[in-house]
């Protein structure tokens, strides 16, 4: 079963203060100080495309996801213009291409709760990087998931309510895996169709994503942290950060 198509439809909903354009502009500066230089983007576990559409028109670009609801909300969303759109699970990623930014954003690698998986996504993704390519991806912080994964909210316009309810304990432990219930209800006609999903994440923490990264042919070029408003800082704290941000290219 496909744990996101329930949420598929009312993603953007579920996640329409999230500013995708200055967070983009964000990322794409920091892969240019880093050495990007093409316009190949390859973007790893793009859901329903919000991590690739300010990108759409300047880049060659190629998305994949394990959810085919989550794609053909992309598919809607990209309205006829030119991306290559596929299946794919991040955890086997094929060699798709030579790319010149892989992405990975919103926090994917959170939703692999075994530590191989992530060191297998990451392998992946440097096979699909071109030699000078560079690679972004972010995680959520230990404050992040001890917060929403313990709390409740809702977020509705004028055709979904998405009702978000955290499971796990506000003080989750360093590598701890939290659940959030959420139902969906969906205006049809004069009333409400409602579906229910369960999201897991777990903690990886950023020293241990760092020491995977040699072992998968990646180099650590900064890991940035964030806080709301896209504001970004040089350091990561686990306990005051939103997410931190990975810098990355292929290792010599």
């Amino acid at each position: 079963m496909d744990p996101y198509a329930p949420l598929a439809a009312a993603y953007d909903t579920l996640t329409a203060e999230h500013d995708y354009d200055r967070w983009l502009h964000v990322i794409e500066r920091e892969a240019r100080d880093a050495g990007l230089a093409g316009a190949r983007l390859l973007d790893v576990a793009c859901g329903s495309g919000s991590s690739f559409l300010p990108l759409v028109g300047r880049y060659d670009i190629t998305g994949c996801d394990l959810s085919a609801a989550m794609l053909d909300q992309a598919r809607r969303r990209v309205n006829g213009r030119r991306v290559r759109l596929l299946q794919h699970d991040m955890r086997t990623l094929p060699a798709l291409g030579e790319f010149d930014l892989v992405l990975c954003l919103d926090d994917a690698l959170n939703h692999l709760l075994d530590p191989a998986d992530v060191r297998d996504a990451l392998a992946g993704i440097a096979a699909n990087l071109a030699r000078n390519g560079v690679a972004v991806f972010d995680l959520n912080t230990l404050a992040t998931l001890r917060v929403d994964y313990s709390t409740a909210g809702a977020t509705e316009d004028a055709r979904h309510l998405v009702l978000w309810r955290g499971e796990s304990d506000a003080d989750l432990r360093p590598r701890g895996r939290a659940t959030a219930r959420v139902d969906v209800l969906s205006k049809t006609h004069d009333f409400y169709v409602r579906q229910t999903t369960r999201i897991d994440e777990r903690h990886h923490p950023v020293e241990d994503v760092m020491a995977t990264l040699d072992g998968v042919g990646l180099r650590l070029v900064r890991c940035l942290g964030q806080q709301t408003g896209v504001r970004m800082s040089p350091h990561v704290d686990e306990l005051t950060h939103t997410k931190a941000l990975f810098v990355v290219r292929r290792a010599a």
